[in-house]
């Protein structure tokens, strides 16, 4: 037998090394094993030409020498590819013990973490960070730190913070973007007089930081720190927002114009930090984090359930379900209009593909005859009623053809027609006072013309008046007809109570590794129409040393659903 000509594996103490040794040492010693018997097998063939050693399985001796060939050639194989995994392996562990500590020993970027020296590295790694951390936030380290909330004003009233609208830029700031397209603003947040205890006390306390998410996926983020002359900046026309603000969107742009497609802004002020609604406080539901003037757990809104009661008293309020001005009547004719064009677009889709089922109806009847012509016991009733059905199935396969035609027709001409209301509206608008009279009038041409759209305009209808009335308020409180101030103001006055943004975290001070400063923690809520998710909330960090070094490029986002 062949000796293995590498060490012995008792030299290996790490288990994934030592199990291929062993592997190794197999392989090699089988292989030398078979190494033996072909030779032997040889030279007995050799010795005894008659002999056959497998002559119950191949009678014809001819094959004796190339099998007792091909098994030697097979060993000297193995035996070769067992040493030189023994050798690669024993290689493989020597340079890993000769490596530095903490580093992965196996070439494959794994580490044992049971192996003391890469436990020592590890413990050595991580005292350096903390030595670099102790370093770069100085007086910062093992501070403690309180975090601030923030509520929506109400009554509304200009702060120094907001969410929703527009935001406040220097004008060489260009509008950032993200993965190519203009991101969505999000929030701007005052700095001034914020408390000491933010982030450990790190960070400015003048100027602004401003928030802005990516429109799709509202976990790409970016953060500016803006100080000095800033102006509202309008935003680019490829600006989409994923937050629900509004759902009824064709409605209030038909209203509002360019100024329809800006969420409205909310202004923010101070409110009682407590322990209600952050993230940090949402893994359990400890009854410190209960709001007894609210009646349950901040971050479940008592509000959700009775939204729609109040806005299905749109429609069911003789003055308000015709709109309240010329702009919001302009708005329920876009919102007619748009309804209209989807019900169009449909129905010229589904006449394109009716041809390409008449031929599918057809081929289905002409297998129907043959199979019932393969069948000589049929009588001829059986063919005359089958023809008959199949008759009438495409009989009435053409008359529903003809209803959609009508049908778009029907839209086509409404269509055309609506332009000149339109117009008619816009020419009223400029010379009389507007009156639930003339918006009833109005609506009810429009139903007249196709009244196809009308099953789907009231409940977009209730949704524009409540966006419609809310981009008044954040405008001017005073732009908001009294009914709907009556209606919508306590609705939103609960919303405002509800909704708590959070900057920083609560942590006491710690010696260790510093937590990342949480520089904005917001929830779902309707009043700027942010939602993430479901109803989940949206959250900014970014590493204590960044914050001190003002890298604001570095700042991550996620929510409360695991989108990061």
């Amino acid at each position: 037998m062949l000796r293995p000509p590498f060490p012995d594996i008792k030299g290996l103490k790490n288990g994934p090394y030592r199990a291929m040794q062993k592997l190794g040492h197999f392989i090699h010693h089988l292989g030398s094993g078979m190494i033996v018997a072909g030779v032997l097998w040889l030279g007995i063939s050799w010795v005894k030409p008659g002999w056959n050693a497998l002559s119950q399985i191949f009678p014809d001796e001819v094959i004796n020498m190339p099998l007792a060939l091909a098994l030697t050639v097979c060993g000297m194989a193995l035996a070769t590819l067992g040493t030189r995994m023994a050798r690669q392996t024993m290689a493989t562990s020597q340079a890993g013990r000769s490596s530095p500590k903490g580093t992965a020993r196996d070439g494959t970027g794994v580490m044992d973490f049971g192996d003391p020296g890469v436990r020592r590295g590890l413990k050595a790694a991580k005292d350096r960070l903390l030595d670099a951390q102790k370093t770069t936030l100085g007086d910062h380290f093992g501070r403690a730190q309180d975090r601030v909330a923030l509520r929506p004003c109400w009554p509304q009233r200009k702060t120094g913070s907001w969410v929703g609208g527009l935001p406040w830029l220097p004008a060489e700031m260009d509008w950032p973007k993200l993965h190519g397209q203009s991101a969505s603003f999000l929030a701007q947040i005052s700095l001034s007089g914020m408390p000491d205890a933010l982030w450990q006390g790190a960070g400015p306390r003048t100027g602004w930081l401003v928030v802005f998410a990516h429109p799709e996926t509202s976990t790409d983020v970016v953060v500016r720190h803006v100080v000095g002359e800033v102006a509202e900046r309008a935003q680019p026309a490829d600006v989409t927002h994923n937050w629900h603000w509004t759902t009824a969107p064709q409605g209030l742009q038909a209203a509002l114009g360019q100024a329809g497609r800006v969420p409205p802004r909310w202004y923010l002020e101070p409110a009682a930090s407590g322990s209600l609604g952050a993230v940090e406080d949402m893994e359990d539901l400890d009854p410190g984090h209960w709001d007894d003037d609210i009646g349950d757990y901040v971050w479940a809104a008592t509000w959700v359930s009775g939204r729609s009661n109040v806005m299905s008293q749109v429609t069911r309020h003789q003055d308000l379900a015709s709109g309240v001005d010329w702009d919001s009547l302009m708005g329920m004719i876009g919102i007619w209009h748009d309804n209209a064009n989807v019900r169009r677009d449909a129905l010229i889709e589904d006449l394109k593909v009716r041809k390409e089922r008449l031929e599918h109806l057809r081929a289905r009847h002409r297998q129907d005859l043959a199979i019932l012509s393969d069948n000589p016991q049929a009588e001829k009733e059986t063919h005359a009623a089958l023809r008959a059905k199949h008759t009438a199935d495409e009989d009435r396969f053409h008359e529903q053809t003809a209803r959609l035609q009508s049908e778009a027709s029907q839209i086509e001409g409404a269509l055309v027609e609506a332009e000149t209301i339109i117009a008619d509206v816009k020419a009223q608008a400029a010379s009389h006072v507007f009156s639930p009279d003339r918006g009833r009038a109005v609506l009810a041409t429009l139903d007249g013309l196709y009244d196809g759209a009308a099953a789907h305009v009231r409940p977009d209808t209730e949704a524009f008046m409540e966006t419609y009335a809310r981009h008044l308020y954040c405008q001017d409180p005073a732009l908001v007809p009294d009914d709907l101030l009556n209606l919508f103001g306590p609705l939103w006055a609960k919303q405002c109570r509800e909704t708590l943004i959070f900057m920083g975290l609560n942590a006491e001070g710690t010696q260790g590794y510093q937590r990342p400063a949480r520089l904005i923690d917001i929830p779902s809520h309707p009043l700027a129409g942010i939602g993430f998710g479901d109803e989940s909330r949206f959250y900014v960090d970014l590493n204590l040393a960044d914050l001190v070094q003002t890298r604001w490029e570095n700042a991550a986002a996620s929510n409360t659903h695991g989108g990061s």
